[in-house]
């Protein structure tokens, strides 16, 4: 499945989101996305790779490249920047859930929710939950020079895929959880 929004229109809400809650949308400017790369997966389809860094985090995104349409987002950091202060674990955990929200098509009044679910997927059983036909995972990525990353990810898909993936709906698990 892909969302059904370009990288433009994407960078686009996530600003508007993101100032909304008290950001400057200067953090995030479309013209700061880089591609990274480009792979043609098993499926035939060319899919384009992008990534976006400032100061706080590094935004990721693949589009597929005919409809130019997102196949999932991320939001990455370096282990040692995540760990160094509650206030920036704070801060990337509020830009996860803008990230998650806006991909989503969710409000503003759902960052605080999507943030607190991906603060989850790092104890979680299999670092990842089924929520509302997307998935939300948490990666960490050991680099040979030593900034181990962790990337937060969000993707649209088809409802057996939860079953396939094994994957927790994140409402039983939150429900357990209180």
């Amino acid at each position: 499945m892909i969302y059904n929004f370009t990288l433009d229109k994407y960078t686009t809400e996530f600003n508007t989101m993101y100032e909304k809650i008290g950001g400057n949308y200067k953090d995030f400017p479309y013209k700061m996305w880089k591609k990274q790369s480009s792979e043609r997966q098993s499926n035939g389809k060319l899919y384009n790779f992008y990534y976006l860094k400032n100061k706080y985090v590094t935004l990721t995104a693949t589009e597929e490249d005919e409809s130019r349409h997102i196949v999932n987002v991320g939001c990455g950091i370096t282990v040692k920047k995540f760990n160094s202060d509650e206030n920036k674990k704070s801060k990337v955990m509020t830009i996860c859930g803008i990230m998650a929200a806006v991909a989503g098509g969710y409000t503003s009044d759902d960052v605080n929710f999507f943030g607190n679910l991906f603060a989850d997927t790092i104890s979680a059983k299999d670092n990842s939950f089924w929520y509302e036909n997307c998935i939300y995972i948490f990666e960490k990525q050991e680099a040979s020079n030593g900034e181990n990353t962790i990337l937060f990810r969000t993707m649209p898909a088809e409802k057996n895929i939860q079953s396939e993936w094994n994957l927790i709906d994140y409402k039983e698990y939150w429900f357990e959880k209180k």
